[in-house]
């Protein structure tokens, strides 16, 4: 993981240096181009026009004509002309912008705020503020406020946010970001000049490591050759607790207290907070660490005279003593269905973690027959019966349980929910548990030379919402409850055309969900459409479409 996330840092410096340029670099741009569709209004579609595109934000888009970008209104009315090489989104009535190999900040009148000086500038929020990450004349990086006054001084290596951009949810309250220092031979040449020879030698992983808390006070330094003498997950959130419960220190007082965790090699006696808040955030328990909390619950496991094992709670069996193994698993979910949550406390020993209330701790009793096995729920209910060989155990989702099928020698899914009723039944290629509840299926149907990718839509009780057949991808926007990108099955999907590599315009779909039943509310050809693009409160859409080509030969 670590690894990964280096590489996107490296990748994204990179690119940086190299303008960012996200256009069509071959020769078939003049065939393609950008624009706009509205969901509320057709009149305010912004026809295909442009080499590039952003997102509208507080009623602007930055798009690309020719080699310039600049930026238009909602009506299509150049707002800032065309002089830059490069425009980002606006973000609190300002922008980042490119002149030559330089990035400065922008309002809304085109005027320059922060002057093209910088060789890297990245929007950052901290507490609702806006802020930039930025690297100056030396390459190094610091921080600016939005008049581009130095916050953070420039002097390292790279600053590495604890924020969305690489998880989904910031992983730390109170420790915003931490920075890296490497010494640089300047015999060997500049940082700029060394850093675009090997980026890599830069890695963030080495040299001196420094934490921040959201005053941009340093708490804590540390020197690293690896990724595992840097600060630890675990030391952070001890940290990030201790900050959380101390915020009315001093900051000399916050860095002596944290000097003293870091100190302390004594992790065993935490409190019983802040023991849930050390555990990697979705790691399920130890055997021993289930079993004692169960028990604190009435939960035990006994054993009859046969050697036969069962289940209760204090003194009422919930298991009859019939099994050669019970085992006790847990098993963390992400944001339960909050209807479900009541059913989950009271039959699963369901519990939100401390400090997490996202993940919601699950438990359950596997029983063992050998050649089957049952899943129990904590009152006793069978919920699944497993057989080697043709049916397994796949997983939980927000929703139920996950099973998996063996059919003519082909893996099938199915889904039954928390009281053991099948949702789904296992006929599927995939099925997947979307973050508003719906589930969406997915089924490749052959036919001689055609091979096709169906998915449907069904609710959390198995009713169908969009049939299969008609789709071969649907996408939940994340901007808007009950709304979904589709893309219409067509003929073009056959072996044969996959293999000469043809393309052009697909029939994309706007889905409304309500109750039951869903509306096309707008229909389009294009190359791609990204959900994540959404304008939520002016319903603009960027798509991308052929204007001539690949879609004549259709």
């Amino acid at each position: 993981m670590c690894k990964q996330i280096l590489f996107l840092i490296l990748f994204s410096v990179s690119l940086t240096l190299k303008g960012q340029q996200f256009v069509d670099t071959t020769n078939t741009f003049p065939t393609k181009a950008w624009g706009f569709i509205n969901l509320h209004d057709k009149a305010k579609n912004i026809p295909a026009m442009y080499r590039s595109v952003s997102n509208f934000t507080e009623g602007l888009a930055a798009v690309c004509k020719g080699e310039k970008w600049g930026y238009i209104d909602l009506n299509n009315q150049m707002v800032i002309d065309f002089q830059f090489d490069y425009a980002r989104s606006f973000n609190h009535g300002r922008a980042i912008v490119q002149q030559g190999d330089r990035y400065g900040v922008i309002n809304k009148k085109g005027e320059f705020v922060i002057s093209p000086q910088y060789y890297d500038l990245q929007s950052y929020e901290v507490e609702l503020k806006q802020y930039y990450i930025s690297r100056d004349s030396t390459f190094f990086q610091g921080i600016i406020d939005t008049n581009g006054t130095e916050i953070l001084a420039h002097q390292y290596t790279f600053i590495i946010t604890y924020n969305p951009s690489l998880s989904k949810e910031g992983t730390y309250r109170n420790i915003p970001f931490y920075a890296t220092f490497q010494s640089i031979d300047t015999l060997k040449g500049s940082f700029y000049e060394q850093f675009t020879q090997n980026a890599f030698r830069f890695s963030p992983e080495k040299g001196r490591q420094d934490i921040y808390d959201l005053q941009f006070n340093k708490l804590a330094s540390r020197n690293s050759t690896n990724y595992t003498e840097g600060f630890q997950h675990q030391e952070l959130l001890r940290i990030d607790h201790f900050l959380e419960k101390n915020n009315n220190l001093s900051t000399p007082e916050k860095i002596k207290g944290i000097n003293n965790l870091l100190e302390s090699t004594k992790t065993a006696k935490l409190d019983a907070r802040s023991l849930d808040t050390v555990k990697l955030k979705y790691r399920a328990k130890s055997p021993d660490e289930i079993k004692d909390y169960l028990a604190g619950l009435g939960f035990t496991l006994f054993t009859n005279s046969k050697g036969k094992t069962g289940l209760k709670k204090e003194r009422t069996v919930l298991i009859p003593a019939k099994y050669t193994s019970l085992k006790l698993f847990n098993i963390p979910i992400t944001n339960p269905l909050e209807e479900d949550i009541i059913y989950l406390k009271k039959h699963y020993a369901g519990a939100s973690r401390m400090m997490e209330s996202n993940i919601f701790d699950l438990y359950f009793i596997v029983a063992d027959e050998g050649h089957k096995a049952y899943l129990y729920s904590l009152s006793g209910e069978k919920i699944l019966t497993l057989t080697k060989h043709k049916k397994y155990f796949a997983g939980t989702s927000k929703i139920g349980f996950k099973y998996r099928e063996i059919i003519n020698d082909t893996e099938r899914f199915g889904l039954v929910n928390w009281a053991a009723d099948e949702v789904l039944p296992g006929t599927y290629d995939a099925v997947e548990v979307l973050q508003d509840g719906h589930l969406l299926v997915k089924q490749e149907k052959k036919a001689k030379d055609l091979r096709q990718k169906h998915v449907g839509l069904f609710t959390k009780n198995g009713n169908s919402l969009v049939p299969l057949g008609v789709y071969s991808a649907l996408t939940p926007f994340a901007a808007r409850k009950g709304l979904y990108l589709a893309t219409r099955i067509e003929p073009t999907n056959s072996l044969q055309k996959n293999k000469t590599g043809s393309t052009g315009n697909k029939t994309y779909e706007i889905l409304q969900i309500e109750q039951d039943t869903y509306t096309i509310i707008k229909q389009l050809k294009a190359i791609q459409i990204s959900t994540w693009s959404l304008a939520p409160q002016t319903g603009m859409l960027p798509f991308q479409q052929y204007l001539q080509g690949p879609e004549n030969k259709r």
